[in-house]
């Protein structure tokens, strides 16, 4: 942050100096009064909508918060935080923001006024623009992105035991030189919505590469649910076994390892590997609420139109699948709770195709996210089954993720009628020996990919036992049958880690993997 510096220099000066007076106080006898990094030069503040601004000083001190016409006053509580609410404020570029106490005046020079977001998950929402450049546009995206009014805060990939007050950060606009090293989903999501609302925009990126759902949540959120003080009673058993002799053995063995590829990428002529951080306790992307600790507490209550969140590949094995469907919704919750914000929009990836291990269940994954946009109020979930890599769990294809994205925060923030989300299902019949599926989110009509027959469908009698089906688009559904299913009760599309995938809107945009039945699942019959 820069302090009392150029243009608001001189009235800061004064305005400081009348205050102190003002109250009597003698500015030599009190600390600096303090802001978390997030507020700092270059920031962007969400319009339209009160704003809080905390920070810190002394006990009892009297702080002045002023902008764009408006001034809040505050005393620092017993712990030396104190905290305003803004009265909303219209969207506009090159603000200041004025903060003061006893000793000091504070002068957030280059502050823009537009919508704000938190982007939060893992590996795949921090995927950089920089590792997805193999995904064609992305490099000539890159050399030409100046965009002086979409701002990025990169929180550290740091990880607590405890919650933090801070992180060590800057705001940053895009330009080619740092682009390369932020989310390529987040860039892909700002650029549109910027081109499309004409208001700055500003990322806030809290995303840990790696981490299940257990570690980005509030430890007294995730203690209410069995699941969650299982985890958790796991995970202290794991620390207890983290003796300061097996972590020197792990970083020694860690250290050889990267040695070992730095010298093999030396006889390719590639970049070595980053020398990689020793470890010093047993906390790491796994630990619950970790992540959130680290990453997300310190910036979890900042001004924000809504969450992104791009997660689910950690939570994926068989069983965890399953327990997702009560880990998400409870995560959201416990977001919304520490935001004081109860209906704030969350929108949400479901996973892209991926041939997963035999030990994953990702159908049942993205079942679990479906279930969470039923049940959790003011949440939106973007389809993506039509992309990702079969062997690769960071696929390259971000653009269109993000520009999904952009579309579900216009139709649920901004109440437009466009979407991110392909057909949903919305439920059956059956008659005879077919099943008529509806479907929800089905835009201009339903069509097969580029014009083709539907694929993917498999359907079952009473015996659970499915094969392949033929469907056929009727009107604003899909009939499906088979002529060795006689008396069918179930249909399932897309139910598997890597699937077939046919069934888009006229919008391009792609249905959601379902099925009818809630049976114990099990591997599509050969």
């Amino acid at each position: 942050m820069s302090v009392v510096s150029s243009r608001c220099a001189a009235r800061v000066r004064r305005a400081a100096w009348l205050f102190a007076a003002s109250v009597g106080l003698v500015s030599a006898g009190h600390a600096a009064v303090r802001l978390p990094h997030v507020f700092s030069e270059g920031m962007v503040l969400q319009r339209d909508k009160p704003v809080p601004v905390w920070g810190w000083a002394d006990p009892g001190e009297p702080v002045t918060v002023e902008i764009a016409g408006q001034q809040q006053r505050t005393v620092a509580n017993l712990h030396g935080r104190w905290q305003v609410t803004l009265e909303p404020v219209r969207a506009s570029s090159a603000v200041c923001l004025v903060v003061r106490g006893a000793a000091n005046a504070l002068a957030i020079e280059d502050v823009l006024v537009g919508e704000v977001f938190l982007c939060s998950g893992q590996s795949n929402m921090a995927m950089s623009m920089a590792a997805a450049k193999l995904f064609p546009g992305v490099a000539d995206d890159l050399a030409v992105a100046n965009f002086p009014q979409i701002r990025f805060f990169k929180t550290p990939d740091a990880m607590s035991k405890m919650p933090e007050q801070d992180v060590a950060a800057k705001w940053e606009t895009v330009t080619p030189g740092n682009l390369p090293k932020h989310s390529a989903v987040a860039f892909y999501f700002s650029r549109a919505l910027h081109a499309h609302l004409g208001v700055p925009v500003g990322i806030i990126r809290a995303s840990h590469a790696g981490g299940p759902a257990e570690a980005k949540m509030p430890l007294p959120a995730l203690l209410q649910l069995d699941v969650g003080r299982t985890y958790y009673e796991s995970a202290r058993k794991r620390e207890q076994s983290w003796t300061p002799e097996r972590i020197a053995a792990f970083n020694r063995d860690t250290l050889s390892k990267w040695e070992a590829a730095v010298k093999e990428s030396e006889t390719r002529g590639a970049k070595p590997p980053a020398k990689p951080t020793p470890r010093s306790s047993a906390i790491d992307f796994a630990y619950p609420s970790s992540d959130y600790n680290g990453q997300i507490a310190p910036v979890i209550a900042y001004g924000k139109r809504a969450v992104l969140w791009y997660q689910g590949e950690h939570n994926a094995s068989r069983t965890r699948a399953f327990e997702y469907r009560r880990l998400f919704p409870a995560l959201i919750h416990s977001w919304r709770d520490e935001m004081g914000e109860p209906e704030m929009p969350f929108i949400f990836v479901q996973l892209p195709a991926f041939g997963a291990s035999p030990g994953d269940d990702w159908p049942a994954l993205r079942e679990s996210q479906l279930l969470t946009l039923r049940a959790v109020p003011h949440t939106a979930m973007v389809t993506t089954i039509d992309t990702g890599e079969r062997d690769n769990i960071h696929p390259a294809d971000k653009p269109p993720i993000g520009e999904r994205l952009s579309r579900e925060v216009r139709r649920l923030a901004f109440g437009e009628n466009v979407s991110g989300c392909g057909p949903l299902p919305a439920g059956h019949s059956v008659t005879e020996d077919r099943v008529v599926l509806r479907f929800d989110f089905i835009g201009g009509g339903l069509v097969g990919r580029g014009g083709a027959a539907l694929g993917g469908f498999a359907i079952a009698s009473a015996d659970r036992k499915f094969v392949p089906a033929e469907a056929t688009i009727v009107g604003d559904t899909v009939v499906v049958s088979s002529p060795v299913v006689i008396q069918p009760v179930a249909v399932r599309y897309a139910w598997e880690a890597w699937p077939t995938v046919s069934l888009f809107n006229r919008d391009g945009l792609p249905a959601s993997p379902f099925r009818t039945d809630d049976w114990e699942l099990a591997p599509l019959s050969p």
